[in-house]
């Protein structure tokens, strides 16, 4: 099984090398970020982790890892903003929504995770480009994951999070 994932991640990680290895790379940024990890309205767990965003004229790579090992790959291919992959997987986009802070307007695509043939892993996927992922949506485990490098981060998080449980205390320092 371990074997089996993997490979599974080296081909990823290839394809992903060979779909931009004609292009030329206008953007590399790495940058720390907080994952929050929630049951229901419930903190279970924090850790950081690195975000490498690498943006040329065709595609946008988000790569969230730790110091071991790649975690989480997300890519957006700008020639069909509506199409995502997530850990390999396609995503379908599902609605673009207009989120306020501090009254400003952040536009946030959402997308949907759903592995064919597959039970209850189904996700939601909260992206904005600038910020990479946002929030990670789980409405029938009733989980979810934020990532927050930031203010902004944080509060986009913290609406779209009760947005979709209707439940969430404040977060501290907002």
């Amino acid at each position: 099984m371990a074997t089996k994932n993997m490979v599974s991640r080296l081909l990823l990680i290839l394809s992903l090398f060979i779909a931009c290895v004609s292009c030329k790379y206008e953007t590399n940024i790495t940058r720390e970020i907080v994952v929050n990890s929630y049951l229901s309205d419930s903190l279970v767990r924090s850790f950081s982790l690195k975000v490498d965003v690498i943006k040329d004229e065709e595609c946008s790579i988000y790569i969230y890892s730790n110091k071991d090992s790649v975690t989480t790959i997300f890519s957006i291919l700008k020639v069909c903003d509506s199409i995502a992959y997530y850990n390999n997987v396609e995503c379908s986009i599902l609605e673009i929504k207009q989120y306020e802070v501090d009254k400003n307007k952040y536009e946030v695509v959402t997308y949907l995770f759903d592995v064919k043939h597959s039970d209850d892993e189904e996700l939601l996927l909260f992206f904005h480009p600038e910020y990479g992922l946002l929030v990670e949506y789980s409405e029938h485990w009733l989980l979810s994951k934020t990532f927050e490098s930031d203010y902004i981060t944080k509060r986009l998080a913290f609406v779209i999070k009760r947005e979709q449980s209707k439940v969430l205390p404040r977060p501290t320092g907002l």
